[in-house]
C-alpha cells in the first residue's frame, strides 16, 4: 500500500479511508509506504503508524534515488540487486536519442501521434531516450516510453534522461532529472549527451537543436512529415531539406547513402518504422 501526502497533508475525510485501508493492509501482510510531495509535512509530524513505515521523499523534487527506492518497496527487491543488473545491462545494449521538436503547450494531432509513435518505438527497439523535459513533443514522446518501459517491468531511471536549467522541473515527471545551469547550459548539455538526435516538427529552437548537433558532430535524423496542415511547426521539414542540399558535410555521410537518408521523408504513418531502422544501422553496429 502507497499513502501519498501533500502539502494538505492528511485531510478528515481522507483519513478515515486511509485508516481502513492501513487496517486492510496490516491484516493482509502487505507493506506500507508513505511518499512525501513537495510541501508535505516532515517524517516526525505523520501519524505515529505512518512515520514508522517505509518512506519516500519527493519532497526536495523528484529523483533517481526516490523513484527507485518506491519501485524496489513495492517489488520487495533490494535496491544494490537491481541497480547493479539494470545498469550492467544499460550501458552495454543502449544508445541514447535526444528527440526534440514543437514546445508549445498544444502540438498538431499529427505531431502528437508521431510523438507517441517514436516514444514507444525507441522503448521497444532498446534505445534510451533524452529529452529536454518540455511541453509538446517531449512530454508526449516521454511518456509513451515511460509507458513501454513499465510495461516490461523495466527500470525507467536507467532508460529516460529529462535535461533542464536548476530550479526546473520537466512537464511529465518520469525517469531521472538531470538539472543544473542555465537554459543554454542545459540544452548544450542534452545534446552533447545523446548518441543522436531526432528533430519533430519544432518552431525555431528545434532548427538551432540540430544545427548544434551537427555541429558537435552527433548524428541529426529529421521527420520531414511533421509540419502541420499549414506549412507551420516546420524545423525539421526544413532541416531535412537543409542536409539534403550539404549532404557532404552530414556526420550521417560517413555510414549512410543520401537514398537511405531520404526515407525520413516518408509520410508520418509510417516514418518512425524507417527511423528505427536507420538508428539500429547507425548505432547498433558500433557496438
Amino acid at each position: 500500500m502507497v499513502v501519498v501526502i501533500g502539502k494538505s497533508g492528511i485531510g478528515p475525510w481522507q483519513r478515515e479511508e486511509v485508516q481502513v485501508a492501513l487496517d486492510n493492509a496490516v491484516n493482509l501482510q502487505r507493506p506500507v509506504i508513505s511518499v512525501l510531495l513537495a510541501g508535505a509535512p516532515p517524517p516526525n509530524r505523520l501519524d505515529a503508524f505512518l512515520k514508522n513505515r517505509t518512506w519516500v521523499d519527493f519532497q526536495n523534487g523528484y529523483s533517481e534515488e526516490g523513484i527507485d527506492r518506491l519501485v524496489w518497496g513495492i517489488k520487495g527487491q533490494k535496491p544494490g540487486d537491481v541497480r547493479q543488473s539494470d545498469d550492467s545491462q544499460t550501458r552495454a545494449s543502449t544508445r541514447w536519442i535526444l528527440v526534440a521538436g514543437s514546445g508549445t503547450r498544444k502540438v498538431p494531432g499529427n505531431i502528437k501521434a508521431v510523438s507517441r509513435r517514436l516514444g514507444e518505438a525507441l522503448a521497444e527497439t532498446g534505445f534510451s531516450l533524452v529529452t529536454g523535459g518540455w511541453n509538446g513533443v517531449d512530454a508526449y514522446v516521454a511518456e509513451a516510453f515511460a509507458e513501454r518501459i513499465r510495461d516490461r517491468d523495466q527500470s525507467l531511471s536507467g532508460r529516460l534522461v529529462q535535461v533542464m536549467q536548476k530550479g526546473k522541473r520537466p512537464h511529465f515527471r518520469a525517469g531521472r532529472l538531470d538539472g543544473g545551469g542555465s537554459e543554454e547550459e542545459a540544452w548544450k548539455r542534452s545534446i552533447e549527451r545523446a548518441d543522436a538526435v531526432v528533430l519533430v516538427g519544432g518552431v525555431g529552437g528545434t532548427h538551432q537543436t540540430g544545427e548544434f548537433a551537427k555541429q558537435i558532430q552527433k548524428f541529426v535524423f529529421p521527420l520531414a512529415d511533421t509540419r502541420d496542415s499549414e506549412g507551420d511547426h516546420s524545423d525539421a521539414y526544413e532541416f531535412y531539406f537543409a542536409s539534403l542540399d550539404n549532404w557532404d558535410t552530414n556526420p550521417l555521410s560517413q555510414c549512410l547513402r543520401n537514398y537511405d537518408f531520404l526515407s525520413l521523408g516518408n509520410p508520418a504513418s509510417w516514418v518512425v518504422l524507417d527511423l528505427m531502422q536507420l538508428l539500429k544501422r547507425v548505432l547498433l553496429a558500433k557496438q
